[in-house]
């Protein structure tokens, strides 16, 4: 055989051996780190608010067409994922891609916020997940002037020394995902409003009034209507629907709960070591995680 061809054969052998075994290992460990984001994202979320143990998640799209993961909670809350790639208007990071776990009350101001996943530069731009640059969100909403004061002596955000680009990207971030808030979240609890072609009910908006004394029909007003209502004849959400999600959620928990565990095991086997005491075997924790 031509020794040309034989070495491309070989390289063709070789090169799909790889392709083959890196598709096998994607395949095995996709839902492992699936399993991971949820988990860290569940963390964020219980940092955000402590007592939202019990939040009923749903999915929106970004402006680019990416989930938008939505976590709500009591009293009108809600967190939200929202990325560096979730808006074509962010700031590009220095380095991939960062996204925000980001909490808000009713009226759209930050309760708090997270980074749950970036790639800066180690000791200048990760530094944006430290509390001390984060702590200057809480509070503003989308009125304030989402810019850094190095580019605008009037913004809202001190960046951090050396990482400006990291700065303003998280900045950026944090004023779109706001907009977005108020666009698709706020309000009617991020279903679709209704649209001009939607119907109204018989006497209802323009239609002749009923002669006095008559009930007016359901729906309109605030006339009693049949079945829950929320601001005039818009349905009130089916917690039912959520049902598999908050399981995921729950899913989620568990699996933080049994790392734990591990972790603790594992630590006391280490101690126990080395003050040269023997180690006393533990029961693995059961599947439910407690």
């Amino acid at each position: 055989m031509n020794p040309m061809i034989k070495m491309v054969l070989t390289l063709a052998v070789i090169s799909a051996g790889a392709a083959a075994a890196l598709s096998a290992a994607n395949r095995l460990t996709a839902d492992k780190i699936k399993a991971a984001a949820e988990a860290k994202a569940a963390r964020a979320v219980l940092k955000i608010f402590p007592d939202c143990t019990a939040p009923v998640k749903s999915e929106a799209k970004s402006p680019t067409g990416e989930a938008v993961v939505v976590y709500r909670c009591p009293q009108e809350r809600l967190c939200f994922s929202f990325s560096s790639a979730s808006d074509k208007s962010i700031s590009r990071p220095y380095s991939g891609v960062i996204r925000a776990m980001i909490g808000v009350d009713g009226k759209g101001e930050i309760l708090g916020m997270r980074i749950i996943a970036q790639t800066e530069t180690p000791g200048l731009g990760n530094k944006i997940v430290e509390d001390k640059f984060l702590g200057q969100f809480k509070g503003k909403s989308e009125k304030s002037n989402w810019k850094v004061k190095k580019d605008d002596p009037t913004g809202a955000i001190d960046g951090l020394s050396g990482a400006t680009i990291s700065s303003r990207a998280v900045t950026s971030l944090v004023g779109a995902a706001l907009k977005f808030y108020r666009a698709q979240l706020a309000g009617n609890g991020g279903s679709a409003s209704a649209g001009p072609g939607d119907a109204s009910p018989a006497g209802c908006g323009d239609a002749p009034a009923a002669a006095p004394g008559a009930a007016a029909p359901a729906g309109c007003g605030d006339a009693p209507a049949a079945g829950p209502v929320r601001d005039n004849r818009r349905p009130v959400v089916n917690p039912e629907r959520f049902k598999d999600r908050r399981a995921g959620f729950s899913d989620a928990r568990r699996i933080l709960k049994q790392e734990e565990a591990r972790r603790r095991v594992k630590a006391r086997s280490v101690e126990a070591e080395r003050n040269g005491r023997p180690v006393k075997p533990q029961a693995p924790a059961p599947e439910g995680g407690q």
